[in-house]
């Protein structure tokens, strides 16, 4: 029978001889699988059931059978402890019964599993050689540390031990039995040093058949010729080393520098770690007379949105707190939560924050600020770059940036184009330095017996020139004990043997630059090395707040630590002096360690250990890497909803989906499905086409409870409204109407009811739409429904009944929305306002549109200090009724602007309709070849068909304005695909239709236009029934037929008494009217229809720029006709 234990927490020793000990001292001895199940459990965290399969039975391929032999294993284990050793059902992880504290680096007991056998080939047996072979350079690690700091407090007894168990773990490292030596030479043992020279020449001419190294020899001879023992003299740091006094062999990149900075030309600095491109650029900054702002990216930035940006903002606070006005403080407040709360997110406020940004900066440069310096570029976050690239377009401040080369992630590329595409940018690639220039940098620290010319060869062979490296290399060997010298001042470097080969002192191992580091950070004390490592592991959040909760000391406790990492020059301050000695503190953490500690610093910072709020994603970022994944999701969560408060649509995304991970590894199924349908609804809402549907392909699969099936059908049916899929809403949304009734009622029914009946609308079904809604009348009359949900039910009916051509009807409607939107803030009261105008624009009451756009646009513009919600959908709406009323000079640029916001912004339909707007009014002002250029790029195919149909018509429109011949052939085809269509309501064929009708010939033109012509009176559309009119009356003139042009004026006359046209050029009516009254020989009705236009067309021109008015005045055709008539 086995051992059975009661016996409460158990310990996992991973030693040669794997065990688990109680807190009573019980001892269970693991057998070979069951010690590489926990081994691993305990070294890589929670694991798949099927990969531990795998990895266990690599010979066997995936059975129930495996499935059940792990089973057993695992309650084999449960019965010999008593308690759960693994947890988990899909996901497995060591249970809270059983505690690894990591590997004890101090420790001899062998290698790790030594006992355990597994087969040569496979996963597992190449992990566990892996491990094997990290452990041992742990622990060789770890005498090295411990050597050298006995060594430098002069406990040469306990040093020497050290060094013979380096030597048994090492005994073909000629290194270690040099260290042997000197140090029983230095205890005043002559003879031991002797023997451990003896011993280290046999077991190397025994086991590889050579005699020992020059420097071994050397120090032989030392020992040999000595009168007296060698003194160990330790000596703090020289400042020198600590910051070099003057820069060395960078003349020619400062002078590039300067010039480029004198030209206000932006500057990239590119090298290795270590090369001196954050000196170059503090001295750049601290040689300009202006001020400089200098912020760094640091490690773990890259996983935390926004952090870069937040550091600029804040080394930008004495401009910020001082000149901006207090609606973009608070929109800055979604970055920097210590200046206050944040009003709630809307749709405008990726928007408003991007200006607000764009605000802080430009006051920074009013104020003085000459430029924005970025170091450590390549370590940002994607969501930094992208916010800052934006501000590349601002004329201040000058740019420089530092990055290290190697694989650059796309944010970054695009940057760093953006940032060299400015004028004559500069890129300066830094090389390490030759040997002349290290002697010259030797010689520069003025450090007592160190000679650039005599050791410029050997420290370049052992650096390659990196002077970070050489620097750390020479704090090494200055704060290394000196021989034979009483007097620190006349410690040097052993003299070479000869002029022509310079040796290095004997350096403490590994000598890679992190090895260094660490060795550094190891000789210190104990307490240094808890403080180092709680820094490594908490990064961006270090703190010494955060360091007491976490090392549980008073803050007053960490003074002498501290003390101690700043003269090791580990830290700078409160972060360590250099990135690379932080990358080398980072890797120098056990992994154990390291999980232990994220836990221990994500709950201090969750108990408020730090002076400023922490952001969800980096609480998220300590659970995650502690392995503790319920409270990971928690955080990602929350990280997902700071990001909507922010506007950060991408960055909610990624949240939501790094949560629904987390619940996947903490086996929570139902938690996993509601943050993958967040996640969805956020693609969906913001137009994400491809990921959207792939999120909605894997929540589908995923949803087994009925009340998440009806999620699903709910956000089915929003991704199908957002792509234009009606068809698809009018397939799904009655039965799941009818389900959602029957079992919640009409609370649970409304929000299918809204999808549907906006799909019925587009689709001009609007009878439909209006019947669904009116069935819920009743209940959002009731007192169960709420304010937004009664504005949400009349700006559906709006909708509907606007689609409808009900419009008197859907004007009252807009105007009940507006009545339940004022409760609800200005920005939903502006979006009803704008669509009201829509809907009179439609019905040709093109100065009532403007009216109520320029209102919608004040709401906007006194919500937030210029930084508006939806501000470029009703800039886009407004420009729109400007352009029907030829208010070109205002519609111009006001459309300009939101189209660059809108394709900034990835709204691509909205971006899409701004260029059509474009290219008419480029048209109209007589400049067709800027409208073909517009019009060039096709639209993304998941765009709407009807969008690439509009598309076409302009292009042909403008093709026909420039003279193109094909223009005749490609409007006969979309004429011919109007009158195909099967869709007698579909409005989009008919306007493609009217924009292309003077490249038709004549009689189809004017018949096409009198078919419009009754279309669109029939439906209430006066002002492309106006249109249509002027059009018929051009063609009826083409063929000559006075008459039938005479009754088209006449109509296009009686109509412009309370409409304007839509699309057509307005000065066209006043153009074919005098044609026909000059073909009637009615010259005084000739005489006031040319005055009329030539007013109108003098008063728009006065509203553009001076560039613009020769050419809308001379090369526009109408007017150049109409203006020459008017001057016979």
């Amino acid at each position: 029978m086995p051992e059975t234990s009661t016996a409460g927490r158990w310990t996992l020793h991973l030693s040669a001889q794997p065990r688990l000990v109680s807190q009573a001292d019980q001892v269970l001895a693991l057998e070979g699988l069951d010690a590489l199940l926990l081994a691993w459990l305990a070294l890589e965290g929670p694991t798949p059931r099927v990969r531990l399969m795998d990895l266990l039975w690599p010979e066997e391929t995936r059975s129930p059978t495996l499935r059940n032999r792990l089973r057993q294993r695992l309650f084999t284990l449960k019965r010999r402890l008593g308690a759960e050793a693994v947890i988990g059902n899909e996901i497995l992880s060591l249970g809270p019964a059983v505690f690894w504290p990591g590997h004890d680096a101090a420790a001899d007991d062998g290698a790790m599993l030594a006992s355990v056998s597994v087969a040569d080939a496979g996963e597992l047996a190449q992990w566990l050689t892996a491990q094997r072979d990290a452990q041992h350079a742990s622990r060789r690690a770890h005498l090295a540390n411990e050597l050298a700091r006995f060594e430098r407090e002069g406990r040469l007894a306990e040093a020497i031990d050290l060094a013979q168990r380096q030597a048994r773990l090492d005994p073909l490292h000629e290194h270690a039995h040099r260290q042997l030596m000197r140090l029983h030479y230095l205890h005043g043992d002559r003879a031991a040093a002797l023997v451990a020279f003896e011993q280290c020449e046999r077991l190397l001419k025994d086991e590889l058949g050579v005699k020992p190294g020059a420097e071994t020899l050397a120090l032989l001879a030392q020992v040999e010729n000595a009168s007296a023992p060698m003194r160990p003299v330790v000596r703090p740091v020289a400042p020198s080393l600590l910051r070099p006094p003057r820069l060395v062999g960078r003349n020619l990149e400062w002078q590039q520098l300067l010039e480029a900075w004198a030209r206000r030309m932006p500057v990239v600095l590119v090298g290795e770690g270590g090369l001196g491109k954050s000196r170059l650029l503090a001295d750049l900054a601290a040689a300009q007379a202006a001020p400089v702002v200098h912020v760094a990216a640091r490690p773990g930035d890259a996983d935390l949105a926004l952090t870069l940006l937040s550091r600029v903002l804040r080394a930008l606070a004495p401009v910020r707190d001082r000149q901006l006005p207090a609606g973009v403080l608070t929109e800055l407040a979604r970055l920097l939560p210590e200046l206050g709360d944040a009003p709630p997110a809307d749709a405008g406020t990726e928007l408003r924050l991007h200006n607000a940004v764009r605000a802080t900066v430009a006051a920074a440069a009013a104020q003085g600020m000459f430029a924005l310096v970025l170091d450590d570029l390549h370590l940002a976050d994607a969501a930094s770059l992208d916010w800052l690239r934006a501000l590349l377009a601002e004329p201040t401040p000058v740019w420089a940036a530092a990055l290290r080369p190697g694989p650059q992630p796309p944010a970054l590329q695009t940057f760093l184009q953006a940032l060299l595409s400015q004028g004559e940018a500069v890129q300066i690639a830094l090389q390490a330095l030759a040997p002349a220039a290290i002697a010259e940098f030797c010689d520069s620290l003025g450090l007592p017996g160190l000679e650039g010319h005599r050791w410029a060869d050997a420290l370049h062979q052992r650096t390659g020139g990196n002077p970070q490296y050489m620097l750390e290399i020479l704090k090494a060997w200055w704060s290394m004990p000196q021989q034979d010298s009483a007097n620190t001042s006349d410690a040097k470097l052993p003299t070479p043997a000869s002029p022509a080969k310079s040796t290095l002192p004997d350096l403490p191992t590994p000598v890679s630059l992190p090895g260094l580091v660490s060795q550094r950070i190891g000789a210190l004390s104990a307490a240094a090395i808890d403080l180092a490592r709680c820094a490594a592991v908490a990064g961006e959040d270090f703190s010494p707040e955060l360091a007491a909760a976490v090392l549980r000391l008073r803050p007053v406790d960490l003074a002498d630590p501290w003390a101690e990492l700043e003269a090791a020059r580990v830290f700078a301050g409160e972060r360590f002096a250099h990135d690379l000695i932080a990358e080398a503190a980072a890797a120098s953490v056990p992994a154990p360690v390291a999980r232990a500690l994220h836990a221990d610093i994500a709950g201090a910072l969750q108990q408020g250990a730090t002076p400023h709020p922490v952001e969800p994603a980096r609480l998220a970022h300590h659970w995650q890497q502690a392995g503790r994944w319920p409270a990971a999701a928690v955080a990602f969560e929350a990280s997902a909803r700071r990001c909507a408060e922010q506007g950060r649509r991408a960055d909610e995304a990624e949240a939501w989906r790094r949560a629904a991970q987390a619940w996947a590894r903490a086996d929570d199924a139902d938690r996993r499905f509601d943050a993958m349908a967040c996640r969805t609804e956020v693609l969906i809402k913001y137009g994400a086409g491809t990921p959207a549907r792939l999120a909605l392909d894997e929540l589908e699969s995923q949803a087994h409870e009925p009340a998440q099936q009806r999620r699903f059908v709910v956000m089915r049916l929003a991704h199908a409204q957002a792509v234009g899929d009606f068809e698809t809403t009018l397939a799904l949304a009655p039965a799941a109407i009818e389900s959602a009734w029957a079992e919640g009622g009409p609370s649970q029914a409304f929000p299918i009811a809204l999808s549907l009946s906006g799909a019925s609308a587009k689709l001009y079904r609007g009878a439909e739409g209006v019947a669904l809604l009116e069935r819920l009348r009743d209940w959002i009359d009731g007192p169960e429904a709420t304010d937004e949900q009664r504005r949400q039910y009349w700006n559906a009916m709006a909708l509907v009944l606007d689609f409808s051509n009900r419009f008197g009807e859907a004007l009252q409607a807009w105007r009940n929305t507006q009545h339940h939107a004022r409760r609800l803030g200005s920005d939903l009261l502006s979006q009803a306002i704008s669509n009201e105008a829509f809907t009179l624009n439609k019905m040709g009451r093109m100065a009532e549109a403007v009216e109520r756009g320029r209102e919608a646009l004040r709401l906007d513009l006194a919500q937030g200090d210029g930084l508006t919600s939806q501000l470029d959908n009703h800039r886009l709406a407004l420009g729109h009724h400007l352009r029907n009323i030829g208010a070109y000079g205002e519609a111009l640029p006001m459309l300009q602007q939101a189209r660059e916001h809108l394709q900034t912004s990835g709204l691509h339909a909205d971006a899409a309709v701004a260029t059509h707007l474009l290219a008419v009014i480029w048209v109209h002002l007589g400049q067709p070849n800027r409208a073909h250029r517009l019009l060039a790029d096709d639209l993304p195919r998941e765009l709407p068909r009807r969008l690439h149909d509009m598309r076409e018509a302009h292009r042909v429109m403008a093709a026909r304005a420039m003279g193109d011949r094909t223009a005749a052939a490609r409007a006969w085809q979309i004429a011919k695909a109007m009158d195909e269509t099967d869709d007698s309501e579909n409005l989009v064929p008919r306007v493609g239709a009217l924009l292309v009708i003077p490249a038709l010939p004549a009689e189809h033109a004017e018949d096409l236009a009198v078919r419009l012509a009754d279309w669109f009176s029939a439906r209430q559309r006066m002002g492309h029934a106006l249109a249509a009119h002027v059009r018929a009356g051009a063609a009826a003139l083409a063929q000559g037929s006075i008459g039938r042009a005479r009754r088209h004026v006449q109509a296009a006359d009686e109509l412009a008494r309370a409409y304007q046209p839509d699309i057509v050029y307005a000065a066209e009516r006043f153009w074919v009217a005098a044609q026909v009254h000059e073909a009637l020989g009615q010259p005084e009705e000739r005489r006031k229809a040319l005055e009329t236009a030539r007013l109108w067309i003098l008063e728009r021109a006065q509203g553009l720029e001076p560039a613009l008015q020769r050419a809308y005045l001379e090369r526009q055709p109408i007017n150049a006709d109409l203006l020459r008539w008017s001057g016979r």
